[in-house]
């Protein structure tokens, strides 16, 4: 008889959680492979977001949304830093209205695997001021990359890779102006099942007594999302539990078979196949 089995592979490559790794400079690699969120508000305005329509930035300060001052280097912010520390020498930036405040959360409203953001201190001598930004996810930090920097036409690149990441909270020890945001988002689950699935799933037939039989078989999606190939009479098994293939489980830890082949879904909760 034929029947199905199921080899479960935690790969250690292209699975494993990503690496934090720190992108120094806004090199071409670097540019040709994000998305720049551009500020398109009036010189002077006061906003509390930035949107493309893909990615929407809000700025919270103690856990509030707080308002952030565009403006424009030279005229409204007196420096910036220079090529290739930087992308341009005059970009427009950012900055709390409050310049008491310098803690600054910027929340992603769609995960990011890539974010990275040029800041300078507001202080115009060598000093040099400390910096700190804190890469997470659900309150769980994913990274930290700490630098100090001068406000003396010496901004700097602050970017990283190796989310998903839902927000970076940067500190210092006076405010400051920030410019060039930069990011890729997760990918949809439909365009990329196999980047999000924790699991490779291989279907191998052999020869075993099963008191079910079929010979219909399909691999369906291992990440969020609904199946690859939908059908009323196919299911996804779901640590154990079946359910009908049109559902959206979130962890899927094996593929299904038709109906033909594993009974009807309530049957097989608990089952392992």
């Amino acid at each position: 008889m034929k029947a199905l089995t199921l080899i479960l592979l935690a790969t250690a490559g292209l699975y494993a959680t990503p690496v934090f790794t720190i992108v120094p400079q806004p090199n071409s690699s670097y540019t040709s492979n994000t998305t720049l969120l551009p500020f398109t508000d009036p010189l002077e305005s006061m906003i509390m977001s930035v949107s493309d329509g893909t990615l929407t930035i809000s700025f919270l300060f103690g856990g509030s949304p707080t308002i952030m001052d565009v403006n424009l280097v030279p005229t409204d912010w007196a420096t910036w830093g220079s090529p290739p520390e930087t992308e341009t020498s005059t970009p427009t930036v950012v900055r709390p209205d409050d310049t008491t405040q310098t803690d600054i959360v910027f929340s992603f409203s769609v995960p990011l695997t890539t974010f990275g953001v040029e800041l300078e201190p507001d202080d115009t001598t060598n000093t040099l001021h400390p910096f700190t930004t804190t890469y997470s996810l659900g309150g769980n930090t994913a990274g930290v990359i700490q630098e100090s920097v001068s406000g003396n036409a010496a901004a700097r690149l602050f970017a990283a890779s190796g989310g998903p990441f839902d927000q970076v909270e940067v500190i210092s020890n006076v405010d400051f102006a920030a410019a060039q945001f930069r990011y890729v988002a997760v990918p949809e689950p439909a365009t990329s099942i196999l980047l999000l699935a924790p699991l490779v799933i291989i279907v191998v037939r052999t020869r075993r007594e099963r008191p079910w039989r079929g010979t219909h078989y399909r691999l369906f999606e291992i990440a969020h999302g609904p199946p690859l190939d939908t059908g009323q009479n196919e299911f996804l098994v779901v640590r154990g539990t079946a359910f009908n293939g049109l559902s959206h489980p979130v962890a899927v830890r094996v593929v299904c078979v038709s109906e033909t082949c594993l009974g009807p879904a309530h049957a097989l909760a608990g089952r392992s196949i």
